[in-house]
């Protein structure tokens, strides 16, 4: 969900995640000076990230990462899929999930009751945040991005440790336990490398 003037509008993440991720991120994003504390009741995820939601400009976000591991991507899928519930109040911003065979019989029937679904995933409350002034006239968006700045660290990150295992597995004796791509690679950078310094 996103206001029409983002940061200062205010964006709350549902369901996020890149590539492999298989733990869901929750992330409020919005102008500098809002540091929400956990709200009444607690909540399951782990807090990472930053307290402000507006630092890097609200780019980084404040972050929830769940702590059930078949929240996002295919273990998500493997499992049914699920249910994400999310109330926004003035005090606060709270967010569930449910797996498919979990899902409450109010929500099922139409009539849902976040005072049944116990501890969210995400709690933003609790002070600390002006829910009114930061969060507003926010519309839902299905948004599927390719690449973009999150993707990059991770891939960068993904693509450096692989290239230091098989790196590590060509160099240190076991050439046959590298991927083949990696395998080629290193034998042509060893060749390049050779042949530039003849």
């Amino acid at each position: 969900m996103v206001g029409p003037n983002w940061p200062n509008q205010g964006e709350l993440d549902i369901y996020e995640g890149v590539h492999l991720n298989n733990h869901n991120q929750i992330t409020l994003h919005t102008s500098p000076g809002c540091s929400p504390n956990v709200g009444p009741g607690g909540e399951t995820g782990r807090r990472v990230e930053n307290a402000d939601c507006g630092a890097g400009g609200g780019f980084s976000g404040c972050g929830v990462v769940s702590n059930q591991p078949t929240s996002y991507g295919t273990p998500f899928n493997a499992n049914g899929g699920g249910v994400y519930a999310s109330l926004w109040t003035s005090s606060g911003i709270k967010v569930w999930y449910f797996a498919s065979r979990d899902v409450p019989a109010n929500i099922r029937s139409g009539n849902p009751d976040p005072n049944t679904w116990g501890t969210p995933a995400a709690n933003y409350g609790n002070g600390g945040c002006d829910f009114n002034a930061k969060f507003k006239d926010m519309s839902i968006i299905f948004d599927i991005t390719f690449c973009g700045d999150w993707v990059r660290i991770y891939m960068y990150e993904l693509v450096a440790q692989q290239m230091l295992i098989s790196y590590r597995l060509v160099v240190f004796g076991a050439p046959r336990l590298a991927p083949r791509s990696t395998r080629v690679a290193m034998r042509m950078w060893r060749r390049n490398l050779n042949h530039s310094l003849m």
